[in-house]
């Protein structure tokens, strides 16, 4: 099934390790109002969000209902690359995963 808005996002989501970590949830907000009518982008959204942005909503009832936020699964500051692109430093770990290939050859 074509879905061209579905399309669109999935180019979107990799664009964010680009981004600053403190511009990272601002620009996570602008998105979310592009793409707020879509229910399969929707879902996409969702899991990103919860995975690599807020993290996961919990409830918990001790008495009364407090709600909770889960730390993302991968937090910001791990997964944004910004920093590393402006230092002009390897945004991977190729390198050393090629080295260590030739050493165990």
């Amino acid at each position: 099934m074509e879905d061209p808005e579905f399309n669109l996002i999935c180019r979107y989501l990799p664009a964010y390790s680009f981004l600053p970590v403190n511009k990272v949830i601002e620009g996570w907000e602008i998105v979310k109002l592009l793409f707020s009518d879509n229910e399969r982008v929707q879902a996409l959204l969702e899991y990103f969000e919860n995975t690599y942005i807020y993290g996961k909503p919990a409830m918990r009832l001790r008495g009364r209902i407090k709600p909770q936020q889960h730390p993302p699964l991968f937090p910001i500051d791990m997964w944004s690359v910004a920093s590393r692109v402006d230092e002009n430093l390897p945004r991977t770990t190729n390198i050393a995963e090629s080295w260590h290939g030739r050493l165990n050859r």
